[in-house]
């Protein structure tokens, strides 16, 4: 894991867009919308490494590119040795882990459908992979 002087600042820019209320809406990408997006890796068996399905359409993409954001920040490390996002997966996890944790804890809750994903998407990722130290509060 690397170090980023200015991810401090970069991870409470997030946190304060995505928590905007103004912004949830041109998101436009609640807990089911994302679920449906990620469908196709419902069926990806992570150990292999390999993605055997054809991944071509936008939906798919949008799927991919969102957890492979949760995947890039959750691997960083900020000065304190602390993961910004307080998600520390193992070595072995990858972006098709993280996608499988979110559809398995969506229909879990499926009254957290109408949500805005990435809210919901990192609760799950950090009680998949809590920190050392990390109390971990919500639903579960």
């Amino acid at each position: 894991m690397r170090k980023h002087p200015r991810l401090p600042l970069i991870v409470l820019s997030l946190l304060i867009w995505k928590a905007t209320p103004s912004q949830a809406a041109p998101l436009g990408q609640t807990v089911a919308e994302m679920a449906s997006n990620c469908e196709v890796f419902r069926s990806v068996d992570v150990r292999t490494g390999k993605l055997s399905f054809k991944a071509d359409d936008f939906r798919t993409g949008v799927c991919w590119g969102s957890f492979l954001s949760f995947f890039y920040f959750a691997n960083l490390v900020e000065e304190t040795q602390r993961s910004p996002l307080h998600v520390c997966p193992p070595e072995s996890a990858k972006v098709a882990t993280f996608i499988q944790i979110f559809i398995e804890y969506a229909d879990q809750h499926p009254q957290y459908a109408n949500e805005p994903f990435g809210i919901i998407a990192q609760v799950a990722l950090m009680q998949a992979f809590p920190c050392r130290g990390d109390t971990i509060t919500g639903s579960g």
